[in-house]
């Protein structure tokens, strides 16, 4: 998170993917030396922190030894570590502080936070809309294309007293019926 922001102070805002394709792979300059090793924010984030599925283009090479021993492994990856991350636009989570004392927490809380924002929920329609952070790494929550686990760990993320909770439940009876909407990701700066 820090280092996302700190990057945006020197580089040009990322406005389209194609533009942030090339902020996070590091391609545009933007690396950091942790411990001797250069990372970009994409191998932080992919390679490291959800420890990049199979066949992922971030995923670090079978050779690079050091940077692989960073990797978190695949089945211990949690999920809600993308309402916690944010790379400076409009669409991502709230800046937060973690620390490995409030990290359970914090994460609880910026999931809920965030898919009470994000998440809206039509009973009569029958649509959920999400934000593209859970189209993008929807595989990191559920089995990829398994729309009724999706929702149902989103589901898991509301509160339980909520009207949308109690809505998303009821459409969850019937999920072969939900249509899923992914509103547009807003690239441009969160000055916040």
């Amino acid at each position: 998170r820090w280092c996302s922001m700190e990057a945006l102070r020197y580089h040009p805002v990322p406005l389209t993917l194609q533009r942030a394709a090339l902020f996070f792979s590091g391609e545009s300059g933007v690396r950091y030396s942790i411990g001797g090793l250069s990372l970009s924010l994409d191998d932080m984030e992919h390679a490291i922190l959800r420890g990049s599925p199979e066949g992922d283009a971030r995923s670090f090479a079978a050779d690079d030894l050091a940077r692989r021993a960073l990797v978190v492994p695949r089945d211990e990856v949690d999920p809600r570590l993308h309402f916690a991350l944010n790379c400076g636009a409009r669409s991502c989570p709230p800046i937060k502080l973690y620390s490995a004392s409030n990290l359970e927490i914090g994460l609880a809380l910026a999931a809920q936070a965030f898919c009470e924002s994000e998440v809206q929920v039509k009973v009569a329609e029958k649509t959920v809309t999400l934000s593209k952070i859970l189209m993008w790494y929807g595989g990191d929550f559920a089995p990829k294309n398994d729309k009724a686990a999706l929702l149902t760990k989103i589901c898991g993320y509301l509160s339980p007293e909520g009207t949308m909770a109690t809505d998303l439940n009821l459409l969850l009876q019937a999920p072969e019926e939900i249509e899923l909407v992914f509103r547009d990701y807003d690239w441009s700066r969160n000055d916040a």
